[in-house]
This record gives C-alpha cells, structure tokens and sequence, in this order.
C-alpha cells in the first residue's frame, strides 16, 4: 500500500492521481508490503498555480481634479498585484514596456494597458486606464472683419475670437456682464474696451486679454476763426491770420488758397493780399475724410494813390475848375472820393471821379484829393495849385492903344495878314 500526506495534512492511502491544490506543496508518501514493513519517507516539493494574476491599479491625485474627467496637473499612475508578477504596460498602443514603478501621463488623452505574467507564468487579463490631463490654459486671439485705420475703424467692425482649444469663450463690454461667445459681434461708436478668456474641456481658464477697439464713423468737423483789424466791407487791413481746428483735435486738416495745391495745416498763416477763397477739409485717425468747405477772405494792406489833374491851372474869379481822379488807382478799387478846394469849401466822400468848382476869390489856392478803397484804405492826399485872378479892367485895355509904338506893331501885323489872305485866295481860284 502506498500512503502520503500534503504538507500537515492526514495521511490518506493513495488510490490514483493526486490533486495538489495551488500553492508550494510538501508532498511526504512511502511504502508499506503485506508483511508490514514500512519504507523510509520520500519528500516531493510541488509549485502549482493555476490562476492568472490580477492587477489593480491607483492615479495620484485620485480622481480627476478638471472638468470632463479630465486632469489640471500631471498624475501618476501605480500598478499593484496580491502575488509577485512581472508587470507590462503600453501607452497609447506603443511599444510594450516592463513596470518598474509609478510614472506620469503625459499631456494629452492616453489610453494605458497593462497586464501581468506570475511566477508559474500565467498571463493576467488586461487591464485599460484612459487618463486625460490637460494643464495648460486656453489662449484667446482676437482679429476683425475689416482693417482699422491707424488703430481706428470708420465703419462697424465685427469681432471674432477664437480659442486655442475646444471650449467655451466669454468676453465683456466696457466692463459689462460676461457674454458667452458664440459668433462675430459688434459694438457702436466710441473707444470700447472688450476683454475676453476661454475656459477649456478641462476647465482651464485663459486668454484673459484687453483689447481697445475705436469705431469713429462720422468725420471731425473743421472750425476756422480769422484774427487781424477789418475793413470796410469785410477787407482784413491788417495781416490775417487764419486759424483751423476740429471738433475733437484727432483729425489732420488740408487747405488750399484758391486753385493752389492742398497743404497740411501746421499752424496759423496768412493768405497773400487780395480777395481769396481758402478750402479746407479734415481727415480723422478713422480715416473719415470731412466734405470740402470754403471760405472768403479779402485782403488789403497797400493804401490806394491818389492822382489829381485840373482843366486848368489858372482862371479868372467867377470862372470854373474840373478837378479829375479818375487816374486815381487802388489794387482793390477805389470806392470814393473827397476834393478840398482849397478855399474853404470841400466834399464829403463822394462816389463821383471829377468835380466842378467855381473859385470867387483872386488867389493861389491848394487843391487836395483824397481816395478811399473798398477796404476803407485811405490815401495820402494829392495835390494840386490853382491861380484865380481878377478880370483886367477896360481902362487898362485901352491905354494900349494909345501907345503908338504897340497901335505900329498891331497895325503892320494886320497888313501880312491882309496879304496872306488875298494872296491864298487867288492861288485857289486862278491856280
């Protein structure tokens, strides 16, 4: 008979093959023949394992600290076993590696499969880990549907954000409620101040951007003011200046003196004499060009020049004198005129270029014009003398005659005449 026990067990007579459960088994068996004798103890030293390895596995942090199951911060992962394995693992379906401890997932959604082989070389089922770790905050751009002009827009522009990363984006007007982004947007007029951010799967919060958009859609009005002492008739008779601004001061201004080219207004200036026409017009940053405007100016800085003439220099009392200054000359016109005698009596100003005067007095006597500009110039006085004198009475007339040197000469001026006459008269009636 053949007898054995399994390690501490009974002993049991063996009838057939043996079932050794899993594990390191001390098999102890021997021998007994009909006589009773009893052989010495044999060992046998048995390793059976039947059952493959099971793994478990633990992420540190444990759970997911982001949004969607996803991470913010690097995890490690550990892969444990109730019995001494040989562990191997993939990433992401790469190539298979040995575990030899806990290591990090990377950035990104990774799959990770591992499985264990024991001792006895039983291979465990797999086990699969997806882990998705996402630690880097969104970034936010901002561009628009048209170009500015010099960091200004002179019609609405639309405003588009996009993200780095799937998400949401959020953004704020001029400080206002968040507004969640699901398109292109616009704002009005004025200086806005948008701020936006984004907010990823994970839960990342970034982009946290300002960005100022000017929208100007009007033109900046141009305001002129002249300086200088007028006229008459609206003439500047001192040198002008012209002075130009806008409505807001953010705008370049342009101005031509009549056909002349356009020019940057950089300061006051001052148009040349004459009457004139300056245009102008602005430009803003937003690119707005302003309608073009004119103005008038006159100009008149040279004093008109008087010129007087007389009809005659020398008359005799009770007779008249024409005064002329039709001659007269100015680069604007001369408006009136005003004649002083010289003997008391004078005009006013008057439209009329020539006047009539009557001397009633014997005498020297100064003649004085003045002229006047459509400006209100007025000119240094011209001048003129004019010689009154009295009738020669009859007496004086006679006293002539009776001179007999004077009665000899008038008479032998008499006689050539005579004969000059006669001697003409038969040349055109005989030939």
């Amino acid at each position: 008979q053949i007898y054995y026990k399994i390690n501490e067990g009974n002993i049991q007579r063996a009838a057939g093959p043996l079932v050794v459960p899993d594990g390191v088994n001390v098999i102890t068996y021997w021998a007994v023949d009909e006589a009773g004798n009893v052989e010495e103890n044999h060992t046998l030293l048995l390793k059976v394992d039947t059952h493959p390895p099971v793994l478990t596995y633990v992420l540190d942090p444990l759970y997911p600290n982001g949004k969607n199951n996803y991470y913010t911060v690097v995890p490690e992962i550990t892969f444990e076993a109730e019995e001494e394995v040989e562990i191997y693992y993939t990433l992401d379906g790469e190539r298979t590696r040995i575990y030899g401890g806990p290591f990090p997932i990377p950035e990104g959604v990774h799959t990770v499969v591992a499985w264990g082989v024991d001792l006895a070389g039983n291979r465990g089922e797999n086990i699969t880990v997806t882990v998705k770790v996402d630690t880097h905050p969104p970034s936010v751009n901002a561009t628009f549907t048209i170009e500015d002009h010099e960091g200004w827009f002179n019609t609405t522009p639309g405003i588009i954000l996009t993200s780095s990363e799937e998400g949401e984006i959020y953004y704020s007007i001029d400080g206002g409620e968040p507004l969640q982004y699901y398109g292109v947007f616009t704002v009005g007029s004025g200086v806005h101040e948008i701020s936006f951010w984004a907010v990823d799967e994970a839960g990342n919060v970034g982009g946290g951007e300002n960005i100022t958009v000017r929208v100007d859609k009007n033109p900046d009005r141009v305001k002129t003011w002249v300086e200088g002492e007028v006229g008459n008739n609206d003439w500047y008779i001192s040198e002008p200046m012209v002075f130009m601004t806008t409505d807001m001061g953010m705008a370049d201004i342009f101005y031509r003196i009549d056909d002349g080219p356009y020019m940057l207004y950089t300061g006051p200036f001052t148009p040349p004499e004459g009457s004139h026409r300056v245009y102008y017009y602005s430009v803003d940053q937003a690119g707005n060009r302003e309608r073009e405007r004119w103005m008038e100016i006159q100009v008149d800085l040279t004093d008109p020049l008087a010129v007087v003439t007389l009809s005659s220099q020398s008359v005799y009392t009770g007779e008249s004198v024409t005064i002329y200054a039709n001659n007269s000359w100015d680069n604007v016109g001369v408006r009136y005129y005003r004649y002083d005698f010289g003997d008391g009596n004078s005009t006013g100003w008057t439209t009329q270029m020539s006047k009539e005067h009557q001397y009633m007095r014997a005498g020297e006597y100064t003649v004085k014009v003045e002229v006047m500009d459509l400006a209100g110039r007025v000119s240094t006085a011209a001048t003129a003398r004019v010689v009154v004198k009295e009738p020669q009475k009859a007496e004086n007339r006679s006293g002539v005659l009776s001179n007999p040197i004077y009665l000899a000469l008038i008479l032998l001026v008499a006689g050539l005449a005579a004969i000059g006459a006669g001697a003409f008269i038969y040349m055109k009636r005989w030939g």
